[in-house]
């Protein structure tokens, strides 16, 4: 498995080690089956939330590697791959690396209609004034190599300084004023791996997850109402790349 997808690996083996992890991020973030790319994850993420909801400890790895269930044996392999940091730190430090898992997960760009959004966002946030105008250009050189399938862009800094014009400094200066404003989330190692974070999707999976049921109506040829749907906001068919 490409290793693009190493928040949900190890948001996964975080809370498959300690499920209690797992409730305040759902809670904060609104995040759902919907949410995960690989396809063997939702599965996983709700066998993690079963096992939070009926109250068990954390997953008998040898007991998953033993199974004759492939997504027990990848549930043990994940597992195990984190248990070493998971265990050794303590609980809010647990809780704040899952809710950065959380939100890069959410928030991540999925195809041209979240890159577009994410664009008008940032273009909004310069127009605020909380922005400078290379920050916008930097998020336009790091919008243009996306990969929709992982949400992750690549660009190395001397394409970045070739296609934006901007200097290295300057680069560097944008990356972390992006970061700090939520806008995108960076990986430092060697070459740089970044998310940008699309604000209207992490804001619809919270309001999702703050609703409240209704009451369901006595018509037993309707079902109850589904509260925890999410539903993307603010997406057009006409929606562009602001290039």
């Amino acid at each position: 498995m490409p290793d693009e997808f190493k928040d949900e690996k190890l948001f996964l083996g975080a809370c498959l080690n300690r499920p209690a992890l797992v409730q305040q991020p759902m809670a904060e973030q609104g995040l759902g089956r919907i949410h995960f790319r690989f396809k063997t994850h939702p599965k996983i993420f709700q066998a993690v939330v079963d096992r939070f909801r009926s109250g068990d400890g954390p997953l008998n790895i040898e007991q998953a590697r033993n199974s004759g269930d492939e997504v027990d044996r990848y549930a043990a392999q994940l597992a195990a791959s984190v248990a070493p940091r998971v265990t050794q730190v303590d609980e809010e430090t647990a809780k704040m690396v899952v809710h950065d898992y959380t939100v890069n997960i959410i928030g991540a760009i999925r195809d041209k209609q979240d890159l577009a959004i994410w664009l008008r966002e940032l273009f909004a946030a310069c127009g605020r004034k909380e922005f400078k105008s290379s920050d916008y250009l930097l998020g336009v050189g790091i919008g243009y190599h996306v990969k929709f399938e992982t949400g992750r862009s690549y660009p190395g800094d001397m394409v970045l300084v070739r296609e934006t014009g901007l200097s290295l400094s300057t680069i560097n200066r944008a990356i972390s004023n992006l970061q700090e404003g939520g806008h995108l989330a960076v990986d430092h190692r060697r070459p740089r791996m970044f998310t940008p974070l699309v604000q209207a999707n992490l804001a619809t999976a919270k309001q999702a997850t703050e609703q409240k049921p209704t009451a369901a109506k006595p018509a037993p040829a309707k079902p109850a109402p589904q509260p925890n749907v999410i539903v993307h906001e603010g997406r057009t068919e006409d929606d562009e790349i602001p290039f």
